[in-house]
């Protein structure tokens, strides 16, 4: 397993054990802000920059979780899927720990 791996994994456990609806997002490195901006306003299907894990919580909000390594950073059109996210009451982690749990909020 990568490390990457290492993190999502319970991760994905975590949400699912709290009744979270979670979807596994596979994207690719191409295209940037660009394919960002076109997904966001509805003309492709590009995945590029779509957060890891994505879908619904116990309280009906949709969310997206970015998994991380420790020290490394989120690409400039997976900052702007989750900020778009956020902009309409999504709910947005980056996280870079398999310890990580949900907010009480999200529950």
């Amino acid at each position: 397993m990568s490390e990457k791996q290492d993190i999502q994994d319970p991760v994905r456990d975590t949400l699912k054990w709290h009744g979270f609806l979670v979807i596994r997002v596979n994207s690719g490195r191409r295209g940037g802000v660009w394919f960002c901006l076109w997904y966001v306003i509805g003309l492709t299907a590009q995945t590029t920059g779509i957060s890891d894990l994505v879908g619904i919580a116990p309280n009906g909000r949709f969310f997206a979780v970015e998994i991380k390594i420790p020290g490394k950073k989120r690409s400039d059109a997976q900052i702007c899927f989750q900020d778009e996210i956020g902009k309409r009451g999504g709910l947005i982690a980056v996280v870079d720990d398999a310890r990580w749990s949900p907010p009480e909020d999200w529950l």
